[in-house]
């Protein structure tokens, strides 16, 4: 069972779910084209996602099927099957990441800076504290998350 079904069935998998799972009523998605049900829903399981895994899809239809009918349905969307056409257009998927990122103050764990200040931080936890892997890696995980 993949990390997001498991995330998704604590969660209820139901209309609270998607506001647990990403912070936010399904009523106010950041979407720039709310009008287009195959891009809501694409920006709705993009979403998803990187809450849940902290990562980007690479493939929209990766995602368990019953997140993808749940969340059709918080969105009153009756077919979820038009997330196949979100995949139709590849630059979608990454103007929609940018535009998560962007809202959620996410930063790229890549980017040199941000590394070296975690290393720092790490560091620093590491030789002056007490704490285990598993609290320095919950204190990591903070440290990222905040702006």
């Amino acid at each position: 069972m993949s990390r997001m079904t498991v995330a998704w069935r604590q969660a209820g998998g139901s209309a609270s779910a998607f506001s647990h799972l990403t912070g936010r009523p399904t009523a106010s998605l950041p979407v720039s084209e709310p009008s287009r049900t195959h891009i809501r829903l694409g920006f709705a399981v993009q979403l998803a996602k990187v809450r849940v895994v902290s990562r980007f899809l690479t493939d929209p239809l990766a995602i368990p099927w019953s997140v993808v009918e749940s969340l059709a349905g918080q969105l009153g969307i009756a077919d979820a099957s038009v997330l196949k056409l979100y995949a139709q257009r590849g630059q979608t998927g990454y103007e929609h990441a940018e535009e998560i990122s962007a809202v959620y103050a996410y930063v790229d764990f890549a980017d040199p800076e941000k590394n070296e200040q975690l290393k720092l931080f790490l560091s620093a936890r590491a030789w002056t504290s007490p704490e285990g892997p598993v609290r320095l890696f919950e204190r990591a995980a903070v440290w990222l998350g905040s702006p």
